[in-house]
């Protein structure tokens, strides 16, 4: 495999500790320790510029400067020398939003990691900082060369390495010793002539035998020789690139797999949110008994120019192509806002995502689902829809415009129902309407919706309007273009919902709409019958009809005149209804019927002579006064013939 992929997937593992050395300082502008040794010379007084001639090393040259000065004038120099601004942290930065590297092991003086990953990170410079390398979600950095921030830990003069390797079981070197020995090196900033590295791999290396484990290592043109001659011991994979080169395309790779690799482990979850939540979107996870799966990927602000989810999408059609391709290019180029459906079984679906960059994984078992595409709006308020006659509102309504060369779409979203609003070619300032209802979650909801479209259909003009604008857009009720069934749909439910309301105001109740089955005729009735008897009034019937039984049906004719006059008839017992899960006690029925008389004479004649066991005897008002009601008490009740 390429060194250059197998450090990258060795990086998204959480595998490695990157060990950074002067060469990283430059791309900050700070000096490698070939400058810092001409910078030290040429502090160097000059009379002694002699002594250091034959001096090339930075150990050398500081060990000379420290015997003719002192320590306290060599940590001058370097205090004005890494105390400067750095020209840049481009690629400082870029180690930071790398969130699987969190060690850092570094022979640098300098601060610039510090500087880049801000309150991220803690310095291990001296064996009390050893717990500061337990703290949770920071980046660990052991400063092995001491830090400017504590002058008397710098390791630079031939003095100081002797006694630096001569004592390397220190708290600081046990534990960079451990972490050699159980992850794999990644060397930036350092070349084979490097003298921290000869001392490293003299002194450290060799000490622990097999460790470390694997060792990577970037650098431009390093020799061939010298790498062979390493390579022989140590597990050493050389990438010939620069730092510059590299970081970006590491970077950009372990960037795209960074959900893959919550997925499985690899980093943390809420890492993975912070890093969208920097890149202005909103990640949610869930860890179950299948492990840590994405959820959703939102933007944070969708009306940022920079916001949005990267979607790659590719069809191919299983048969007969079905017309889906041509309505996504109506979508896609503004012709048309519609959402479109793929379906699974017209067409084989494969679909790649990213959000800043990184990939977001599509669950599994995809391929197999139907796709659903819709359009991003251009804007977003809140409206109100008023009725100008009735004066009947409804406010807080979603309100979405969507816009392209094409045409203009202006989309109302309530819980309750949908309006489209679409500009007529012909007439200016005039709109095509599409209305479509949803089930409302409770009855007063319903009642506000269809009463409200009911008083429309009655040639109201309903007004739409936003706090965005001064004017309102006018929408007459279309009554030769509105289809009739929707109509009869708004009538029907402004019916069933003011019927609902009523009933739930009169028996102090309330109907649960979730989950309940589609109002059907039967339930019409149960309403009809409720109403009845909470109004206390008559409710007027066509006929009523009896069964006798037939050798009883001499003896009833003969109780009966043909046309009866008055009749009162009440039911022996409380009669009681169910409506939505809900018992109601209507009260006894009162059947009250004036100029009555028998309808079906010629059926009744007929049944007889069939020999019929029962009579069906129908009765009817000539004047039509013959009505229904309920009362509490049984009152008066006319016996029919047993």
């Amino acid at each position: 495999m390429d060194p250059l992929a197998e450090l990258i997937n060795q990086i998204r593992s959480g595998n490695v500790i990157l060990w950074a050395g002067s060469g990283f300082s430059r791309y900050a502008g700070y000096p490698d320790g070939k400058k810092l040794a001409e910078i030290i010379k040429d502090n160097a007084q000059e009379p002694d510029s002699e002594y250091f001639k034959d001096k090339q090393q930075l150990i050398d040259v500081a060990q000379e400067f420290t015997e003719l000065y002192g320590s306290e004038r060599l940590i001058e120099i370097l205090e004005s020398v890494f105390n400067e601004e750095p020209t840049s942290l481009q690629y400082h930065q870029l180690l930071t939003q790398i969130p699987q590297i969190a060690c850092i092991i570094t022979t640098n003086y300098d601060m610039l990691f510090e500087e880049a990953y801000g309150d991220r990170i803690c310095s291990v410079v001296k064996d009390p900082d050893i717990p500061k390398s337990k703290v949770q979600d920071k980046v660990v950095i052991y400063k092995i060369h001491g830090s400017l921030q504590f002058s008397d830990t710098i390791i630079i003069t031939k003095d100081d390495y002797r006694d630096f390797y001569a004592n390397l079981d220190s708290l600081v070197w046990t534990k960079v010793k451990t972490l050699i020995s159980e992850y794999t090196i990644l060397f930036l900033g350092y070349a084979f002539d490097d003298i921290d590295i000869q001392y490293l791999f003299d002194n450290v290396f060799k000490k622990l035998g097999d460790a470390p484990k694997e060792i990577f290592w970037i650098s431009p043109n390093l020799p061939q020789h010298k790498l062979e001659y390493y390579s022989k011991e140590y597990p050493i994979r050389y990438i010939n690139s620069t730092a510059e080169e590299a970081i970006p395309k590491i970077k950009e790779r372990v960037d795209k797999s960074l959900i893959v690799d919550a997925e499985r482990g690899y980093v943390r979850p809420i890492t993975v949110s912070k890093v969208l939540e920097n890149r202005g979107f909103i990640a949610e996870f869930r860890t179950g008994s299948k492990g840590t799966h994405i959820t959703s990927v939102g933007v944070k602000d969708p009306d940022s120019p920079n916001a949005g989810i990267g979607l790659k999408l590719s069809l191919k059609p299983l048969a007969r192509e079905h017309g889906e391709i041509e309505k996504l290019y109506d979508l896609f180029s503004g012709r048309n806002f519609d959402e479109v459906q793929i379906a699974s079984e017209n067409y084989s679906i494969l679909l790649k995502a990213s959000a800043g960059g990184i990939d977001v994984p599509i669950p599994d078992g995809t391929e197999a689902a139907h796709l659903t595409i819709t359009c991003q709006p251009v804007r977003k308020f809140t409206s109100s829809v008023t009725l100008k006659r009735s004066e009947r509102c409804i406010t807080n309504i979603k309100t979405e415009v969507f816009a392209s060369n094409y045409t203009v779409q202006v989309v109302l979203f309530h819980p309750g129902f949908k309006i489209i609003l679409t500009p007529t070619e012909e007439t200016e300032n005039i709109w095509q309407m599409e209305i479509s209802f949803e089930k409302p979650k409770d009855v007063l909801m319903g009642k506000e919706i269809f009463g409200f479209f009911d008083d429309w259909t009655k040639d109201d003009e309903m007004l739409i309007s936003s706090d965005l604008a001064d004017m309102c857009i006018p929408i007459p009720f279309p009554r030769g273009s509105m289809p009739k069934d929707i109509i009869e749909y708004i009538k029907l439910n402004s019916y069933v919902y003011l019927s609902l309301f009523r009933i739930q105001q009169f028996y102090g109740i309330r109907f649960d709409l979730k989950g309940a089955e589609p109002i059907l005729k039967n339930d019409l009735d149960v309403m009809g019958e409720i109403l009845t008897a909470i109004d206390d009034k008559g409710k007027q019937l066509d006929a009523i009809s009896a069964k006798i039984q037939a050798d009883k049906y001499d003896a009833f004719r003969q109780r009966i005149n043909p046309v009866m006059g008055p009749l009162c008839i009440t039911n022996k017992r409380i009669l009681r209804c169910k409506l939505l899960n809900h018992d109601f006690e209507l009260g006894y029925g009162i059947i009250d019927g004036q100029n009555m008389y028998i309808s079906n004479e010629d059926e009744i004649k007929s049944s007889l002579e069939n020999g019929e066991s029962e009579i069906k005897v129908t009765f009817k008002s000539k004047t039509g006064d013959l009505y229904l009601r309920y009362c509490k008490d049984e009152g008066t009740r006319s016996p029919l013939p047993e």
